[in-house]
């Protein structure tokens, strides 16, 4: 049993256009698809991302924010490196009147610093505060 011979050209136009689009599509995507699963695409990829992270303007700070830094002049007036718990207590206390959602803490201690460090333990202890504390004891 033989089977007739398609013959392309015979069609009519209105079904070989979308025909031609569908296996193009089918194609390109197909092959995009596996070049990215291969992991070829990654590196035009992390490209372009970093070229449009560079070429984007700078956000305005958010006025939600606050930060506080410590600086040599804070140090200076406190006459002592590192800060005592009692300071940082204090800071955290102070901070806490004004009802903040969050409160993050940057701080390295390897020991307890006295006086204050129970004071500083129960600050550290608010549902709010989100410490990256490094404590080396």
């Amino acid at each position: 049993m033989c089977l007739p011979r398609l013959n392309l050209a015979s069609l009519p136009k209105t079904i070989l256009v979308p025909l031609a689009i569908g296996v193009t599509s089918l194609t390109v995507t197909g092959g995009i698809v596996v070049a990215r699963q291969l992991g070829w695409l990654q590196s035009p990829e992390l490209a372009a991302y970093d070229q449009m992270v560079r070429l984007r303007q700078d956000a305005p700070p958010d006025s939600r924010l606050l930060v506080v830094a410590i600086n040599e002049t804070d140090i200076k007036n406190q006459k002592r490196w590192p800060l005592s718990d009692l300071t940082v207590a204090n800071l955290l206390a102070k901070l806490q009147k004004h009802r903040p959602q969050v409160i993050g803490l940057d701080i390295y201690r390897d020991l307890p610093q006295e006086p204050g460090n129970r004071e500083l333990t129960q600050q550290l202890k608010a549902p709010n505060v989100l410490v990256n504390y490094q404590d080396q004891r």
